[in-house]
């Protein structure tokens, strides 16, 4: 009789059983130090992270719809806190206010009618939310002392937010296409 497969065999077992051990220790490890809402092997232990994400996604498409789209600037005030972060493009960070919103948003509305704003993407992973969007739209006023083109331009950018745990905008990255934009209104040559 040969005891050489069965010795292997069983090696074999307890370095699987020693790794699964391992793995059930570092994953201890982990939750209680990155708390246990962050590594969840149950899906509905994240159930409550899972709930504030589609909140904020939820908050996010409204302020496209009932701000930009529906010109409900009073709603500014719900969702971003008293003063937050704005991240520029040029990697500058402001100070802003929800009245600082609502002035571009008046301004943007001033300047370009017919607009047609659509929301691409909107993904959301623990307190942020990011919307890839496109825009089109016509250049009917002044605009940053452009005057009146007429021309109907095209744009596409994101914007990216992060939300407090009372659901309001803290912080906010927004990117998009600004050559582009200029080119099209002929302010730069392409």
């Amino acid at each position: 009789m040969t005891t050489g497969p069965i010795i292997e065999q069983v090696k074999i077992g307890a370095v699987v059983s020693k790794a699964l051990t391992d793995t059930a220790t570092a994953l201890a490890v982990i939750r209680d130090r990155l708390g246990r809402d962050m590594v969840s092997s149950q899906p509905e232990e994240r159930e409550d992270i899972q709930m504030s994400v589609e909140e904020n996604k939820a908050t996010f498409r409204r302020y496209v719809e009932e701000v930009w789209i529906a010109e409900n600037l009073d709603f500014v005030d719900e969702i971003f806190a008293d003063k937050y972060l704005s991240h520029q493009p040029d990697g500058s960070v402001l100070e802003r206010t929800p009245e600082d919103v609502k002035k571009f948003v008046r301004e943007y509305r001033s300047a370009f009618s017919e607009i047609e704003d659509t929301i691409e993407d909107m993904i959301g992973e623990g307190d942020k939310v990011l919307n890839r969007w496109s825009l089109e739209a016509t250049h009917t006023g002044e605009f940053r002392g452009i005057p009146v083109t007429g021309k109907r331009i095209s744009v596409r950018g994101m914007g990216l937010f992060r939300f407090s745990e009372e659901g309001k905008v803290v912080e906010s990255w927004d990117n998009f296409d600004q050559l582009g934009m200029m080119q099209q209104l002929g302010v730069i040559s392409g």
